[in-house]
């Protein structure tokens, strides 16, 4: 920070970025997150004088380029982006604050060193909130006379792991293969390793809870356990020490320096995150897939748990029957649950039930269910065939149902089949829709903005609405793009609707048909024609059809009025309460492309990424926007500003794990 902007501060008493029009003029470099690597030295208190006589730490630490030094660890740790670092002092809640990962390794014995630490109750604690709040904890042991065991095991303990305290692979001469893993499981932590090396070590024992990472001939060797948002990762040997490193000893083909890359970018990519359990079809997370996970979430946790999902392809069938659960993906497009499912063949086969016809289904009554950042598809057709019949992507009962930059694909019909009549309400922001005939088919209330459609739909239609359980339900589309084959409709609906399309843009492909009653309708519509437009337009030009008639909505209704929590009539309001899910911030308002935005000033507001400790503010009127400062709290005042201009900006986000850009968005003055 500069002197001008702590005088500032203290003159204005401002916080964050000072006053709304001092935070105009700042153009400071926003702050950067590296993950912190903290390694033991108060547990692992050696010493040794130098050549030119000074006493020197050495022994597993990151200057000791020695055999029995860390170097080259410390090397791998900061070409992964880890920034290494010792703790000398006993670890203790605000010595351990801002830590990615705490390494402790080959505790001292009283033979080791003058001054013995051992492991107290005091420290336990202090390590167990941290790995709690998300840390990760590596554990380095040694073999049976080379550790102090029993207060490492008194650590061990809290979170289910125990050194066993023998010695396996004692290795005499050159004889390596003694010492040689190369059965080596699907997991991150051997990615492209073949064979590893360690020598005299510990075995473990875990608890029921741990996994295994590494076993041998019924030995653990590597194990890891789940602890609150955190992590530890133990071994019963320092492993990772210069020796056998690179080829001072071992010969050519042994993997020791790219597990240690491997071990560190995955537990960099886990340390500080707060998804409550992760899956990864890999092996890197607590499940490998997404049914094994839901089913062990507490279905009568009061705390909302989100799952997050690490990239792959999950062909699985996933049923939610547990309210206030968020699926989040690592990645929207490399995120992939796919299932082949055809309706038909599904309820013959389970006497005419659709409960498990879809892709994701979620039960009746479950409440609170958010899909974010990932893809559904039903790849039926492709795999079989047969295309436009009913195979579901979603498929689901529930009420408060959320999507959040989410794909949702079908090569079929009812692609997004959300089907509660009586009470469901469905919040869609930032989607893609891809389908057959009415692929976005909401029952009850539903409100979709900054999102896309494209139909494979011809005569039929690509979205479809049934209001017909209460006359105040309404399917609300703002700010989307329609597109499709050739001739592709917009809508229909066989019962009573209410549907309003708002600042929509439409493809020149768009057919000339608005809204029908198909000839299998059970009855006419008895509340009339319900279907509004404002702001919408065609590439190639506009259909009479859908021009500006909000004023004959029962009551009229003013374009601005039009929002997420109108169209719930006030049951709900999801962009009041859009949880912390996804890895970057969603920007909340002003509205993307707002106009007619006072002057005055207006309140950036941003529901904050998953991770977020803190949000880079940029804000301007130039594209990229300047950087204004760094927030704590996710909301800006701008201040005044000037009238007929175009404003634009941005959110990034500082994680443990780094900077998460945002979106750039815009709005324009009156």
């Amino acid at each position: 920070m500069t002197l001008a902007r702590c005088i500032a501060i203290l003159l204005t008493g401002a916080t964050g970025l000072c006053s709304p029009a001092a935070a105009l003029m700042q153009h400071e470099e926003p702050p950067r997150h590296t993950p912190k690597v903290l390694l033991d030295c108060y547990y692992n208190n050696e010493w040794t004088t130098d050549a030119s006589g000074r006493r020197v730490r050495f022994h597993y630490v990151w200057n000791d380029s020695a055999n029995s030094g860390f170097s080259i660890l410390g090397g791998i740790v900061r070409a992964a982006g880890g920034e290494t670092d010792l703790l000398c002092d006993p670890p203790a809640d605000r010595s351990l604050a801002g830590a990615s990962i705490y390494v402790i390794v080959d505790p001292d014995t009283p033979k080791e060193t003058d001054t013995l630490h051992l492991i107290d109750d005091r420290a336990i604690d202090a390590i167990a909130r941290w790995v709690k709040d998300g840390g990760a904890l590596l554990l380095l042991g040694n073999d049976s006379g080379n550790v102090e065991l029993d207060h490492l095991n008194r650590l061990g303990a809290r979170f289910g792991v125990h050194f066993n305290g023998d010695s396996r692979n004692r290795v005499t001469g050159k004889n390596y293969a003694v010492g040689t893993f190369d059965s080596l499981p699907s997991h991150p932590l051997f990615q492209a390793v073949g064979r590893i090396f360690i020598k005299e070590l510990s075995t473990l024992r875990l608890s029921p809870a741990a996994q295994v990472l590494l076993a041998d001939h019924g030995d653990v060797i590597i194990g890891a356990v789940r602890h609150g948002k955190g992590i530890v990762v133990a071994v019963g040997d320092p492993w990772f020490y210069n020796e056998y490193m690179d080829t001072r000893k071992l010969p050519e083909g042994y993997g020791n320096a790219r597990a240690a890359e491997n071990l560190f970018r995955w537990l960099l990519s886990r340390s500080g995150e707060q998804a409550d359990l992760i899956i990864d079809s890999k092996g890197g997370g607590d499940y490998r897939n997404i049914q094994t996970a839901l089913d062990a979430v507490d279905a009568h946790s009061a705390t909302p748990v989100v799952l997050l999902i690490r990239n792959g392809v999950y062909e699985e069938k996933v049923l939610i029957r547990k309210s206030r659960v968020s699926l989040v993906g690592e990645d929207r497009d490399s995120t992939r649950i796919v299932w082949p499912e055809l309706r038909e063949t599904w309820t013959q086969a389970h006497n005419g039930s659709d409960w498990g016809a879809g892709v994701v289904n979620i039960d009746t009554g479950v409440t609170d269910v958010t899909l974010a950042n990932l893809t559904v598809m039903n790849d039926y057709g492709r795999r079989s065939g047969v295309w436009n019949k009913h195979q579901f992507a979603v498929r689901g009962a529930g009420t408060r149902i959320m999507l959040l930059h989410t794909s949702i694909r079908s090569d079929g019909g009812d692609a997004l089949s959300l089907w509660n009549r009586d009470n469901g309400m469905y919040y869609h922001a930032d989607c893609s829709f891809e389908g057959w005939v009415d692929f976005v088919c909401p029952r009850g209330w539903c409100y979709v903005t900054r999102s896309t459609f494209f139909g494979h739909n011809t005569p039929s239609a690509s979205i479809w609405h049934d209001g017909s359980g209460d006359r105040r339900q309404k399917f609300v589309i703002t700010n989307s793009i329609f597109d499709g084959v050739p001739g592709f409709p917009l809508g229909r609906n066989h019962l009573d609707a209410q549907i309003y399309l708002v600042g929509c843009r439409f493809s020149e492909r768009m057919a000339d048909r608005p809204f029908v009653r198909p000839p299998s309708s059970p009855r006419e519509w008895q509340w009339g024609d319900r279907h509004y437009y404002y702001g919408c337009h065609r590439d190639g030009g506009d259909f009479a059809w859908f021009r500006d008639n909000l004023d004959a909505a029962d009551p009229p209704v003013r374009p601005s009025a039009i929002t997420a929590s109108w169209t719930f009539d006030g049951m709900w309001n999801p962009e009041g309460t859009l949880p912390s899910v996804l890895p970057y911030a969603l920007a909340a308002l002003p509205d993307q492309g707002a106009t007619g935005v006072e002057p005055v000033g207006v309140r950036l507001i941003w529901t904050p990424g998953r991770n977020a400790a803190s949000h880079n503010v940029y804000f301007g009127t130039a594209r990229p926007p300047a950087f204004r400062g760094n927030r704590i709290e996710a909301g800006m005042d701008t201040g005044a500003l000037a009238s007929g201009v175009t404003y634009f900006w941005r959110i990034d986000e500082v994680t443990p794990g780094g900077i998460v850009p945002g979106e750039t968005r815009e709005f324009t003055t009156r």
